[in-house]
């Protein structure tokens, strides 16, 4: 017999008991993660409000990191965001959604906005409605496979060009002590800044990020160097048993000589050395990431995947109506700039 969810109960423990029990989740992953909460507090104006979703019978059933945005000037209401979450291991989230629209919409009177960590709803539940913008997109590569059945499954245009890195004597050191960071950040603020991308891992989002982490899961930093010239760089985020593709990026040079290839390769053996079971690749939307680097997270030949839409409830009554449309519409516009899933 199913278990009746009575609610949303704050969570008041540790980080360390929090990141524990969403690692033993099957749909961990890292933006559920304490410090990645903390560091989106830390950088902007959110409010970080974590709790357990429990049964009647009193037995934990899910657990939810949602960011919380007031309104400004003293007006009532606001946003309150929760991405790639509930964390329920495997069960039907209907329950658990409604959960959450009790507590946030109703209670709080807030504009809720969920991206769902699951690939698919059974139904949208009562009182949620869908939105416009589709789901995270992404894969992930199986690190089970030995060494050389993962060279195999490389796409042949790709293997080639990991194979003339290598030929023109690129070599990668990795390290996620302050000097190995320091050296990814600033070539990464400086490919930033010569770009124009808009991204949400700002170099101040990865700084306070990383000073939240703990050691044992602090971003590792990979730097491909030919003849002692930096050619290009690239950080990965370790999360429970699962390693993520953050940023990278390359000199002119780099991109000549196959740096990316390299890199990304070389991130590949040592998380499975690591004991990771998957590397996620960080984002790979046909309709939303750019065509070279859409191309390029292909070649590693991971299985790719798309999250549900997202879905919204609004506030009870009129005035709730209206300052939940008002977000609603501020929440639309931020979501088609900076893209789903961020």
């Amino acid at each position: 017999m199913a278990e009746t969810v009575a609610g949303f109960v704050p969570f008041d423990g540790s980080r360390e008991d929090w990141d524990h029990r969403a690692s033993g989740q099957a749909d961990h992953n890292l933006l559920q993660t304490w410090a990645y909460g903390e560091a989106k507090a830390a950088t902007g104006p959110w409010q970080v409000v974590r709790g357990l979703i429990r049964s009647s019978e009193g037995s934990d059933l899910g657990m939810a990191q949602v960011l919380v945005r007031p309104l400004s000037g003293g007006l009532s209401g606001g946003l309150a965001w929760l991405n790639r979450g509930p964390l329920c291991g495997g069960r039907d989230p209907g329950p658990l959604l409604q959960a959450l629209r009790r507590e946030f919409a109703i209670e709080r009177g807030l504009y809720l906005r969920l991206a769902p960590v699951q690939e698919s709803l059974p139904s949208i539940p009562v009182g949620f409605e869908p939105t416009r913008c589709p789901g995270w997109a992404s894969a992930r590569l199986d690190l089970s496979p030995d060494e050389p059945v993962l060279r195999k499954n490389l796409k042949q245009k790709w293997r080639n060009g990991l194979n003339k890195a290598v030929k023109m004597g690129l070599t990668v050191s990795h390290g996620s002590d302050d000097e190995s960071y320091g050296i990814f950040r600033d070539a990464h603020a400086a490919f930033l800044g010569e770009r124009g991308f808009g991204t949400t891992v700002t170099p101040g989002f990865l700084d306070a990020w990383r000073l939240l982490e703990q050691t044992d899961q602090k971003p590792v930093a990979l730097i491909a160097r030919r003849d002692g010239e930096l050619m290009g760089s690239a950080l990965m985020a370790r999360y429970g048993n699962n390693w993520e593709y953050m940023a990278g990026n390359q000199t002119d040079a780099g991109r000549n000589g196959n740096a990316g290839q390299l890199l990304l390769w070389s991130a590949t053996l040592l998380a499975r050395e690591a004991g990771a079971q998957s590397l996620d690749l960080g984002g790979m939307d046909e309709n939303l990431t750019p065509p070279g680097i859409l191309r390029f997270k292909q070649g590693l030949g991971g299985l790719p995947y798309r999250l549900a839409p997202e879905i919204e409830a609004l506030p009870d009554g009129l005035i709730g109506a209206l300052t939940g449309r008002l977000v609603r519409r501020k929440v639309n516009k931020a979501r088609a700039q900076e893209g789903a899933g961020s």
